[in-house]
């Protein structure tokens, strides 16, 4: 947010999620914060948040103007995310935007493809899960779930 510091209990709008929130705590550096909308939580970058925007009977309003804009059409999420080939920092952030969209979306399952390489994104992918609270997550199993180990389920 570029107009304003931003402050706890602050309306913003999240770019990234296109839907106004609730600023429920900020990081130490002031890069990430902690947003709810409609009773969940999501950990964005400040960067990405805006004032917050009116609603109306017809959508999401900026502030700044007058007009009326219609929310864009959403396309559902797709159920599963391939991790191959990314270093650790590229595959958290597109996690993260991943998680939020399926949550959004209300999907009850999603499957995230890291493979079994070294283990480096898997170990990765666990504590990151782990670090946003998600409860409920398991390894596929081997002969049963396609990918085998290489993918892990989580539950929304």
């Amino acid at each position: 947010m570029t107009t304003s510091p931003l402050q706890l209990g602050a309306r913003v709008w999240v770019g990234t999620l296109k839907a106004n929130g609730l600023v429920t705590s900020l990081s130490r550096d002031g890069k990430r914060a902690t947003v709810e909308i409609d009773k969940v939580r999501f950990n964005v970058a400040v960067a990405d948040l805006q004032p917050a925007r009116r609603e109306t009977s017809h959508g999401p309003v900026a502030r700044k103007s007058g007009s009326v804009r219609r929310p864009a059409a959403r396309r559902a999420p797709a159920p599963e995310i391939d991790m191959h080939g990314l270093r650790v920092e590229e595959m958290l952030q597109q996690l993260e935007r991943f998680l939020d969209e399926a949550m959004l979306a209300g999907l009850p399952e999603v499957r995230i493809i890291h493979g079994h390489g070294t283990g480096a994104l898997r170990a990765a992918v666990h504590r990151h899960l782990k670090a946003l609270g998600v409860r409920h997550f398991r390894l596929g199993e081997p002969g049963q779930t396609p990918g085998g180990d290489g993918v892990t389920l989580v539950s929304l």
